[in-house]
C-alpha cells in the first residue's frame, strides 16, 4: 500500500511538473509575432525581340576589325522599340564565345541601340554570329 501511494504521489508530480512546463512553453510561443509577408509562384509569355537593320562599323582604314555594331530592337508582340537592357557579343562557329571579346552593354540612341567593342577590336575572321540579349527589367515592389 506504501508504494501504491508513493507511484502515486510521484506521478501526480510529474504530471504536474509537465502541465507547468506545457503551459509556460505555450506562453512563449503566443508571445511571438511574424510580419504579414507574401509570396507566389507564376508564368508569363516570353515573345523575344525582332532584331532588325543591322549595320556594323570597321575600324578606319583596317575593315579586318569590328568596332561596333548598331540594330533596331522590337518586341515581337508591340511596337515598342526601347528595352531596358541589351547587350551584345559575336560567337565563333560553335556558339563559343570569341576569346578577348565580351558581353558589350548596348546604348539605345536615335531608334537604335549601338554596342561598341573596346580595342582591339573584333576580329572579321573569327566572327560567325552576332548574339544579342534583350530585356526588360522588373521592378520588384514590396507588399
Amino acid at each position: 500500500m506504501f508504494r501504491t501511494k508513493f507511484l502515486t504521489a510521484r506521478f501526480v508530480t510529474a504530471f504536474i511538473f509537465v502541465l507547468v512546463l506545457s503551459a509556460t512553453a505555450y506562453a512563449f510561443a503566443a508571445a511571438n509575432t511574424v510580419d504579414a509577408s507574401r509570396a507566389g509562384d507564376g508564368a508569363g509569355v516570353i515573345s523575344g525581340y525582332n532584331i532588325t537593320s543591322i549595320v556594323y562599323t570597321h575600324v578606319s582604314g583596317n575593315p579586318t576589325k569590328i568596332a561596333s555594331v548598331a540594330f533596331n530592337v522590337a518586341d515581337k508582340d508591340s511596337a515598342n522599340t526601347d528595352s531596358d537592357k541589351v547587350y551584345a557579343r559575336f560567337t565563333d562557329a560553335s556558339g563559343g564565345a570569341i576569346p578577348g571579346v565580351a558581353w558589350t552593354t548596348c546604348t539605345f540612341s536615335s531608334s537604335k541601340y549601338s554596342c561598341s567593342f573596346p580595342s582591339p577590336f573584333v576580329d572579321v575572321v573569327g566572327v560567325f554570329k552576332l548574339q544579342v540579349v534583350a530585356y526588360n527589367a522588373v521592378t520588384n515592389t514590396a507588399p
